[in-house]
């Protein structure tokens, strides 16, 4: 898949060999594709771009920069989508990009993949049905999105991960904001969602999708000093370190995950209902803390965070 830029240079290109022509397109007194042997014979002028041919007639000249302006139009409003996580959008500027988006309420989401970022923008683009923004800033795409009611947005972005991951053959990560309507705010919510990869990066490197309902936890263990986190665990399993292998760390996970649940969890880690009641009973041996009951799996869930602090 191309990106915008490359799909204008492939417009052009068509254009030369259908018009037996030569082209040549300058963005902001750059020049950006150059087909020219010959002098300028039609040039016309636009506030995005000027294009110029050596033999071809206005009117020709005119339906290609019909063609050309959308994915210009397109191009300029992610690169200004850019600048505004970045904090570096005039007035003039922002006002334009309030102007571009469809909707009251939106949300950021951080999208991060091991593949090529571009492909991986393109693909998002097409999955998501309504009007968005995206940009790539700091090695991921962020997407501006309208925001649906909260379960429909996480079945959507759910869905859009599965799909990502087939088609690219990696695994993808997402972190959401939380609703906001005043795009003034898009670099604050850039710096929520940085903040929410990086909690679920160090303390729940499983999180599918990071947002504030999962990471609110996270952010006040993440603001404990270390003499504090080994207090708090000491207190809640007599110990400053956590005596758990991976096989029972992963048990504790999945549990927590299905909400307390035998036949679920038995099912998802491939085990007989008896085998994981043996790893629940060794988990209670081992931390004091029976997580079958919901106030020692809360106590559970937050030591496991600790030990990683």
């Amino acid at each position: 898949m191309k990106t915008i830029s490359h799909r204008i240079l492939e417009m052009l290109e068509d254009y030369q060999q259908h018009y037996h022509c030569q082209l040549r397109l300058v963005v902001n007194h750059q020049v950006l594709f150059n087909g020219f042997v010959g002098e300028c014979i039609s040039k016309l002028d636009g506030s995005l771009f000027k294009l110029e041919a050596d033999s071809m007639i206005l009117e020709e000249l005119k339906t290609i920069q019909i063609a050309l302006k959308p994915l210009f139009e397109m191009n300029q409003m992610d690169e200004l989508l850019g600048a505004a996580l970045k904090n570096s959008l005039s007035k003039h500027e922002l006002q334009m990009l309030t102007q571009e988006v469809d909707g009251n309420f939106f949300v950021l989401v951080l999208i991060e993949g091991n593949t090529d970022l571009s492909h991986l923008q393109q693909l998002c683009e097409q999955l998501v049905e309504k009007k968005t923004l995206s940009a790539i800033v700091d090695q991921c795409v962020m997407m501006l999105m309208k925001a649906e009611e909260t379960h429909k947005m996480k079945q959507q972005l759910m869905s859009m991960k599965d799909t990502l991951e087939t088609e690219l053959y990696t695994k993808v990560k997402m972190s959401v904001s939380e609703a906001f309507c005043n795009l003034e705010a898009l670099p604050e919510m850039y710096e929520c969602v940085k903040k929410y990869r990086r909690l679920c990066d160090q303390y729940n490197p499983s999180c599918e999708i990071a947002e504030k309902s999962i990471v609110w936890m996270l952010e006040i263990i993440d603001d404990l000093s270390e003499q504090k986190a080994k207090s708090l665990m000491k207190t809640m399993i007599h110990s400053d370190k956590l005596d758990l292998d991976e096989e029972l760390i992963t048990t504790v996970h999945c549990f927590l995950k299905n909400n307390l649940s035998i036949s679920i969890t038995a099912r998802e880690l491939y085990v007989h209902r008896n085998t994981l009641i043996y790893r629940l009973d060794k988990i209670a041996s081992k931390t004091g803390l029976d997580i079958r009951c919901f106030e020692d799996a809360l106590k559970l869930s937050l030591v496991l965070n600790l030990d990683k602090k």
